[in-house]
């Protein structure tokens, strides 16, 4: 009888191929990690950079600064101003039903995406509401003149150097909005628009509820990150995540350490910042504090 030849692996060469294997992978997996988290983080620096820019042609276009979207406002009026769901709506005037909420992406004609972060959450929107009024559409250079002098004697100073619009030189900050970048004295008081990615971990970003279709809701980070149960030194994670605390939001450097964890990205503007966005001349405006 013929003898017959099985050809194949053994188990012992299948045994090592699988930890060669399992080798390559434990190499290969920590990069990947990193690379994944290098893209969502420039996704999410572009998107606070675009959202920005929208909101700048924005205030050129109608004259103020857009109201965020209540995050309650889920149908046909989320993602635009006020969260309005009426045709025709005024975009400039009408108070802000919140302060902070999410991007008016519909009104800003951005889709839906690029008012999220590289972590696929929607991220926060916050305005100073005095800002929201639409002043006027006019260069930020241009003085008033002496019939703007006349019948708006409020916003205007003296014909050599007051000036309209969102620029006009008595329109002080109201100080609802501020950033401290360490703990201490809030170092940027005059914010007019803040952008906020709650980082990796999620903390504070507005999502879906569970129960509503209907509703944003905070996220809540389970267990919570060390800091997070005060908003107080070492909490700040929790202060932008509730708001801000009386309007002011926190910007540091990135740690993650077993008692201190901060990865919120934070982008924001001045009055004069804002104007010069898309390249025309800042306001050229001192104002002082509120």
């Amino acid at each position: 009888m013929g003898r017959h030849t099985h050809k194949g692996f053994t188990l012992v060469e299948m045994a090592f191929v699988v930890v060669v294997m399992g080798l390559i992978l434990l190499a290969v997996l920590p990069t990947l990690s990193t690379v994944r988290q290098s893209t969502q983080t420039a996704i999410t620096h572009d998107n606070l950079k675009g959202a920005m820019r929208a909101v700048a042609a924005f205030v050129q276009a109608h004259g103020c600064v857009p109201c965020p979207t209540p995050a309650n406002r889920f149908g046909a009026g989320f993602g635009r101003v006020r969260g309005d769901e009426a045709v025709g709506a005024p975009l400039c005037g009408g108070s802000c039903v919140a302060r902070e909420g999410i991007l008016p992406f519909v009104s800003l004609g951005m889709p839906a995406r690029a008012a999220q972060d590289g972590w696929g959450r929607w991220m926060t929107y916050a305005v100073d509401t005095n800002l929201t009024q639409n002043f006027g559409i006019v260069p930020p250079t241009r003085p008033c003149t002496s019939a703007e002098m006349t019948n708006n004697p409020t916003q205007c100073r003296s014909s050599n150097h007051a000036q309209n619009g969102l620029c006009r030189s008595n329109l002080p900050p109201s100080g609802n909005m501020r950033v401290m970048q360490t703990m201490g004295s809030a170092t940027d008081t005059d914010v007019a628009v803040l952008l906020l990615s709650h980082g990796k971990n999620g903390y504070g970003a507005f999502q879906a509820s569970a129960s509503s279709e209907t509703t944003l809701i905070r996220r809540l980070s389970f267990p919570p990150p060390p800091n997070s149960t005060v908003c107080s030194d070492g909490g700040v994670e929790q202060c932008n995540g509730q708001g801000g605390d009386n309007g002011l939001y926190y910007d540091r450097d990135h740690v993650s350490n077993a008692g201190d964890v901060f990865d919120d990205v934070l982008l924001y503007y001045d009055r004069n910042q804002l104007v010069a966005l898309l390249g025309g001349a800042a306001c050229q405006t001192s104002w002082g504090a509120p």
